[in-house]
């Protein structure tokens, strides 16, 4: 299962650093991945 929202186009994120950020239903898998994963090491960059 994917993440969901009422919101179009993708959904509104809060990562662990207390950032909130919207990200498109569009968004590379790997890079929704690497965000998912905890402490996997992999730096992402900008968003």
């Amino acid at each position: 299962m994917g993440f969901s929202s009422q919101h179009p186009g993708g959904a509104q994120f809060v990562l662990a650093d207390g950032s909130v950020h919207f990200l498109s239903e569009d968004i590379d898998q790997t890079l929704h991945e690497h965000l998912s994963t905890m402490a996997d090491g992999t730096p992402v960059g900008r968003f």
